[in-house]
């Protein structure tokens, strides 16, 4: 795990699982603990929205913005303004190899855990 400074704007993290050798499931499993917020999974763009101009990048395609329940559209007690409320967003993870091969992953995020569904044949 470690910060991604050059995520952007506000900064990012990011964790990585090494693998020595192939696992003897290609479902990677984490478990995570969540207080207070929504997950809501970004599916791939409708024909209709192409047609009309939307576009999304690879990696938000099957990711999850992250919002929290309560506090989009107000300011806390200490003066942090929440906006729309989202508090992060979770990409769509990428597998690589030794030899630098790529392969987008399916990512799954249940009430406490996450999950990393990399393509069988890879």
């Amino acid at each position: 795990m470690y910060d991604k400074p050059d995520a952007g704007e506000d900064g990012g993290f990011e964790f990585e699982w090494v693998l020595k050798q192939k696992p003897s499931t290609n479902v990677l499993t984490a478990t995570i603990q969540t207080k207070e917020l929504d997950f809501f999974y970004q599916p791939p763009l409708t024909q209709q929205e192409i047609d009309e101009g939307a576009s999304r990048p690879e990696n938000v395609t099957g990711s999850y913005a992250v919002y929290h329940k309560t506090k989009g559209g107000m300011n806390d007690a200490a003066g942090m303004e929440y906006k729309t409320g989202k508090a992060f967003h979770i990409y769509r993870p990428k597998a690589i190899d030794a030899n630098g091969q790529e392969v987008w992953c399916d990512l799954n995020i249940g009430e406490d855990t996450l999950r990393v569904t990399i393509d069988q044949d890879f």
